[in-house]
């Protein structure tokens, strides 16, 4: 291909701009590299590609690289889908290629190719020019050389007829006749300047044809001075030299950003090494944590549950190692619960019923509170599906968790509700819209409130005792 940028940009204009791809498959130069593969290089227009330059030639013209396939062929090849550079989401395919090139190092060692390559070039301003204007005087040169000949051996004729001795000759003839009649000596008058300025022609062209020299290889050389001056113009998809030159200076400096960029990275891999290992010893130190609370937890955690109505709970903490580090550690964790006497233990959300959760979860919460783990606990109808002397029981786990922490609890309870120092209700409004509505209230609206509680629908005497009886328990 003699034109990159040209095939590409006609490649972009064919694209279905949503969902074209454009798929080329190359041996890959990594391969090359990497197997010492040197003797599978057989022809000279094969070429060997890595993905780090062409995605950057590609964004130029608004084209990406969005996935990349490995494949065996040809020693290891890579077969490249091009698209818009709006279209198709970058697959992982086209990273994992880019770090395997940039941990050879390819990047670098094609900037230092392409600057060792302008560093030979050697450029000059403007040399384009200059040597264009002199491979076409060379092309052109043995005509250029006749014109001069043909000027001197028509001016002056060794043989002595020449426009220069004939022009002489004349006016030496006629110099009498000339004296004699004003107007004809006007006219040799300026015979003469013509025989000073035809003397002064042929002296110019046959110095000028004398000083033409050329060697026969000049013209060759400045071809391929002008083809390597073209190609690399193309290459880098500029006109002028001047502008290869500033292409140098950009390179150069990229170059020593990537050499710069390349101790960093060493310095940084071996700081997240050491970072690695200090990181998974605080891990296994940890789960060994983790695993020594997790018994004095367990029976914490069964000793509440029992005291909600469930005397055969059994509570476990289980523990898998990760294979990896997450940001929680080296361990996977699993509540095992089981409510009945001789039950199988299972995961607890599998194994517990909706009020069964609720009070696991209200001793969790409970034994949280006691190590002031937390400042303020939300509970969010955590009572539902329990009723009776279990209730109460909620209300006394409410009250001493309120002791260590801020309690908000959203209850249909009146035993739990009773609890709290504070109340407030809470109502939806109905308009046009649904709002919800929050009021704080007083000592007697806290006794009607707890009433309707107890009594549902009819608020009675013995509901309203009965709620003052709760509050001030």
């Amino acid at each position: 291909i003699d034109d990159l940028s040209e095939l590409f940009k006609n490649v972009k204009k064919i694209l279905h701009k949503k969902d074209g791809i454009f798929v080329i498959e190359v041996p890959h130069f990594l391969n090359l590299l990497n197997d010492l593969e040197y003797d599978t290089i057989y022809h000279e227009h094969l070429s060997y590609i890595t993905i780090q330059p062409l995605i950057k030639f590609l964004k130029k013209i608004n084209l990406k690289i969005f996935r990349v396939e490995k494949k065996d062929i040809h020693g290891g090849s890579i077969r490249i889908f091009i698209s818009h550079i709006d279209s198709f989401k970058i697959d992982k395919s086209v990273n994992q290629v880019l770090k395997q090139e940039r941990k050879a190092n390819l990047e670098k060692d094609y900037f230092e190719f392409l600057v060792d390559e302008l560093d030979k070039a050697n450029l000059v301003d403007k040399e384009d020019i200059e040597l264009t204007k002199r491979f076409e005087f060379l092309e052109n040169v043995k005509d250029i050389k006749s014109a001069f000949n043909e000027i001197v051996e028509t001016i002056e004729n060794k043989g002595g007829v020449g426009v220069l001795n004939s022009v002489h000759q004349l006016v030496s003839k006629n110099t009498k006749a000339a004296n004699q009649y004003e107007p004809l000596n006007v006219l040799f008058g300026r015979l003469k300047e013509l025989e000073i300025e035809l003397t002064d022609i042929f002296q110019e062209a046959e110095s000028e044809m004398e000083e033409i020299e050329f060697n026969p290889n000049e013209k060759e050389n400045i071809e391929d001075r002008l083809d390597l001056i073209n190609s690399l113009m193309s290459k880098h998809q500029v006109e002028t030299t001047e502008e290869l030159k500033a292409v140098e200076i950009s390179l150069v400096d990229q170059l020593n950003s990537l050499s710069s960029m390349s101790k960093q990275i060493e310095a940084l891999e071996i700081e997240i090494k050491s970072g690695k290992t200090d990181l998974m010893q605080k891990a296994v130190n940890l789960s060994k944590l983790r695993k020594n609370a997790a018994q004095n937890f367990d029976k914490q955690i069964v000793e509440v549950i029992k005291d909600l109505g469930m005397p055969y709970a059994q509570f476990k903490t289980v523990f898998d190692e990760l294979k990896e580090l997450n940001p929680k550690g080296l361990d996977s964790i699993n509540f095992m619960f089981s409510a009945n006497k001789g039950g199988d233990i299972q995961e607890l959300s599998k194994a517990a019923s909706g009020g069964e959760l609720s009070r696991v979860m209200l001793s969790i919460k409970s034994i949280l509170a006691s190590k002031k783990a937390v400042e303020t606990l939300v509970f969010d109808e955590i009572d539902s599906g329990v009723s009776g002397e279990i209730a109460h029981r909620f209300g006394k786990i409410f009250s001493r968790i309120g002791e260590k922490c801020q309690v908000l609890a959203i209850t249909h309870l009146p035993q739990v509700a009773a609890k709290g120092h504070h109340h407030a209700h809470v109502s939806k409004l109905i308009t046009d819209d649904t709002e919800t509505a929050i009021k704080y209230l007083d000592d007697t609206e806290r006794v009607e409130e707890t009433a309707k509680l107890i009594s549902a629908e009819k608020l009675t005497n013995a509901a309203l005792e009965n709620a003052k009886q709760l509050l001030k328990a």
